[in-house]
């Protein structure tokens, strides 16, 4: 049996990892540590068996790790407000979004931004990528919904909504949408863009998931999650062919919850096993992470066509994380696949560890070498490491002396000048003064005489 591999983040910023065995419903905890500053608001795994998760918080920071190494390998810097949406077209592309209404085109090869599509005025609330991945939609809180082309990063069309939507997914197949309201859940057309079905609530629908052209998967405010059925209503009009939503199962949690109180769905996912037998039938199993911290995990039933009672369907299993859960990412592991990549690795590790002590040895070897020839032959060795410990205090003694006597030298011209000046300046004032001062005393004197 196929295990799941589920990766769910918190308003605690804290990240955490599990892995689920479908067949006896157990679980092991992989990882769990604070990967944002701030709450995580959405996550998205890019590929299956040995994948890439991208995390998305308020730190404004896309996040990527490697699932098989449970390793970080970097972040991404070119959003302007919280990362809000997530999503990843196989293994090759990733499209995000933020609070400011900024949608990211990124290539998971290099992790290059291939193109920034504006168009949104407020914060991005949900992200589709058509099957094909030539398309993709958007809703935001400005209630606009654009249909980009990605293989030229344009806008191709841009239409309003009644009001503000809180998520939108393409159905397997890419012939329908659904977008997310309060309390509505609407089916669109994708080649004409027109409402063809409606499923009300009363309650509030906080998240959902097409499990598959025919079923929906729908998580409400009291923490109730639905199986709804999707089945094409014939019209007498030329108009598109009508659909009409029904309930058919209802999941239900297990009596003893982890939090005896009602618990609102944060995050849902739904994820298909592909069957080894053809004649089989695939298996579906739905995720659903609550605001209590409890993620629970059910098998869907097999899809009905008749119209009878309303299903209920025991979860598979149930764990508490203890955290306020926000956003979950869900892919699946075959076991077989597990085991070779753990043995690959072991082997991987015993091959660098025997490298690792080849080296060593080695490296002592030549050492032990070294010393055998230094003792053989005594001339050529001693040489070397002599000239250089006697050059560098060479270098020191020719230039400390050196710098005093230019000093010196300098000091005595500059001392005598002003030796000079003093006394040429202190002898020349009196003379002048006294002989003008003797000539009237003279003459004075020879007139009494």
């Amino acid at each position: 049996m196929p295990i799941l591999r589920i990766s769910a983040g918190s308003y605690e910023r804290l990240l955490f990892g599990y892995a689920l065995d479908t067949d006896t419903g157990a679980h092991e905890q992989l990882f769990g540590f604070g990967a944002h500053v701030g709450c995580i608001k959405s996550a998205v795994v890019s590929s299956k068996a040995g994948g890439t998760l991208a995390t998305g918080g308020q730190d404004e920071l896309i996040k990527v790790f490697s699932l098989r190494t449970l390793k970080s390998l970097g972040e991404l810097f070119l959003h302007t407000g919280t990362v809000t949406c997530l999503q990843a077209f196989s293994t090759t592309h990733l499209v995000s979004g933020d609070e400011a209404g900024k949608v990211v085109l990124w290539r998971t090869k290099d992790w290059e931004a291939l193109k920034v599509l504006k168009g949104h005025k407020a914060a991005i609330t949900g992200i589709a990528i058509h099957p094909t991945g030539k398309l993709a939609l958007t809703v935001s809180s400005d209630r606009v919904v654009i249909c980009w082309n990605l293989l030229r990063g344009i806008k191709a069309t841009k239409s309003k909504l009644p009001e503000s939507p809180f998520g939108i997914q393409f159905n397997p197949s890419g012939t329908q949408y659904a977008v997310l309201f309060n309390n509505a859940l609407i089916v669109y057309d994708t080649l004409s863009t027109t409402a063809i079905g409606a499923f009300q609530s009363k309650v509030r629908l906080n998240a959902f998931r097409f499990i598959d052209d025919g079923r929906i998967v729908i998580g409400l405010d009291d923490g109730a999650v639905k199986i709804l059925r999707v089945t094409p209503v014939a019209t007498d009009d030329d108009e598109d062919d009508q659909i009409a939503l029904t309930v058919i199962a209802d999941l239900v949690k297990p009596v003893k919850a982890a939090v005896p109180t009602i618990a609102r769905v944060r995050d849902l996912a739904a994820v298909t096993v592909p069957s080894d037998d053809e004649e089989a039938q695939d298996e579906t199993y739905v995720v659903a992470a609550s605001s209590d911290g409890a993620i629970t995990t059910w098998a869907c039933p097999a899809p009905r066509t008749d119209g009878g009672m309303v299903e209920t369907v025991e979860p598979l299993g149930t764990l508490n994380t203890k955290c306020r859960l926000t956003c979950l990412a869900v892919d699946v592991v075959n076991p077989e696949l597990v085991e070779e990549e753990s043995d690959d690795d072991e082997d991987v590790a015993a091959e660098e560890q025997a490298k690792a002590t080849d080296l060593a040895s080695k490296d002592e070897d030549e050492g032990v070498g070294s010393g055998a020839d230094s003792d053989e032959d005594d001339e050529p060795t001693p040489p070397p490491p002599q000239p250089r410990k006697a050059a560098a205090p060479a270098v020191k003694r020719t230039t400390a002396p050196a710098a005093p006597a230019k000093k010196r030298k300098q000091t005595v011209p500059a001392a005598e000048p002003p030796a000079k000046k003093k006394a040429a300046t202190t002898s020349e004032p009196p003379a002048k003064k006294k002989v003008p001062a003797a000539g009237p005393a003279a003459k004075r004197g020879k007139r009494r005489s």
